[in-house]
């Protein structure tokens, strides 16, 4: 059977992060033996485009690779950023050319799994149902129940949701906010840990105790009140750090927090690293830190978890899903005093947390093997019904 996956956002020259767990969910995919293809429309600001010509950072126009995962890609600049169905109009024209490219070149499509209805929703549904095609949706986008998703927007949502042959999301928090726009059944099918890249390999460094924290450096993720938390508890302790890895538009405002509070010493920011170093960082560590104001999931949470890493989080639905009593502590949101409380506690009682017990239940519930078991028989069950 042939499916085409069309992600929302996905990994790019400029932001390899960004959908790491579609390209890697496709992979597992194609490697239990279903022919995948990737279909995917990059936009880009059109404000950019003299930079781009300029460094020749960024090229418009379609790419096909196989890496060895098949995808197809078309870039483009969105010359209607301000214009209501603009840029959805522009993926639909490029998606639709796309999805003819596909069947000509590598055969007949049996189904399309759309990661997300912002941005690629309005195109999946109008193509599928020119088509003819079964397509199901997994809702990973947490500014639904932030107020982020525009009047038009909406409409697009619920006419994808409507037209879908099957529903899920990444969490129980998504399940709750899509229950807003459809009375279908959603189900959960949590994003998955490659088991295999995140194990056991350090006992970490015991002349410090380290705390970890990865994620884009904005206002959602709630660094600021981290780093509040970690000054109350931790500032003229030297033995215990704090590593933060990511970027983002907060970075000089957090960095500014950090010195106004005299724990450059104490904090490191080490940027954006390659997706593949993930791994060594959070074996360097003790715990990992997650003070999101909002998480529909937190793969990182169940990457750390994979390494045999107890994690402290924010109590959003997603990591409460996610996290148990042997595995970690859920505090409660923007709540500074909890995060500080939660973080010495972790410390204090360290040798509570049980690596290999961590690790056994993320393989049990989040390991490739295990999510994409439940994906097959999904597929296996829209592909078995006829419209």
């Amino acid at each position: 059977m042939h499916v085409v996956i069309v992600p929302s956002w996905y990994p790019s020259d400029d932001r390899d992060y960004g959908g790491t767990f579609f390209k890697e969910q496709a992979e597992a995919l194609q490697e239990e033996g279903w022919n995948i293809t990737v279909a995917y429309v990059e936009t880009r600001s059109v404000r950019k485009i003299i930079k781009d010509r300029i460094y020749r950072s960024w090229t418009p126009g379609f790419f096909k690779i196989n890496t060895p995962l098949r995808e197809y890609r078309y870039r483009i600049y969105n010359y209607f950023m301000k214009i209501p169905f603009g840029k959805e109009y522009l993926i639909y024209r490029k998606l639709k050319w796309m999805i003819y490219k596909i069947e000509k070149e590598e055969g007949k499509i049996d189904m399309i799994h759309l990661h997300s209805f912002l941005s690629h929703g309005y195109a999946v549904r109008r193509i599928c149902k020119s088509r003819n095609i079964k397509y199901l949706l997994t809702e990973h986008f947490s500014g639904i129940a932030q107020g982020f998703v525009k009047r038009y927007q909406k409409e697009i949502l619920r006419k994808t949701l409507a037209q879908a042959d099957k529903l899920f999301a990444v969490g129980p928090g998504l399940v709750k906010d899509l229950g807003n726009y459809s009375t279908k059944k959603i189900d959960i099918i949590p994003n998955m840990v490659n088991t295999d890249l995140f194990e056991i390999k350090n006992k970490s460094r015991s002349e410090l105790f380290v705390f970890l924290s990865i994620g884009s450096l904005e206002y959602k993720k709630g660094f600021d009140l981290l780093i509040k938390s970690f000054d109350i508890v931790y500032r003229s302790n030297k033995a215990v750090r704090l590593i933060i890895v990511g970027e983002g538009s907060k970075r000089n405002e957090l960095m500014k927090l950090v010195e106004s509070l005299d724990l450059a010493n104490s904090i490191t920011f080490m940027g954006k690293i390659p997706r593949n170093q993930i791994p060594f960082i959070i074996n360097e560590c003790n715990v990992l830190v997650l003070t999101s104001r909002v998480e529909p999931f937190g793969v990182v949470v169940i990457e750390a978890m994979a390494s045999g890493k107890p994690v402290i989080a924010t109590a959003n639905p997603g990591p409460a899903s996610i996290i148990t009593d042997e595995t970690g502590i859920l505090v409660e949101v923007e709540n500074i005093e909890d995060i500080a409380i939660a973080m010495e506690s972790v410390r204090t009682g360290y040798a509570k947390y049980n690596p290999d017990l961590i690790r056994k239940y993320t393989v049990d519930n989040f390991s490739n093997q295990s999510v994409i078991k439940r994906i097959k028989k999904e597929y296996n069950e829209i592909l078995s019904k006829q419209k």
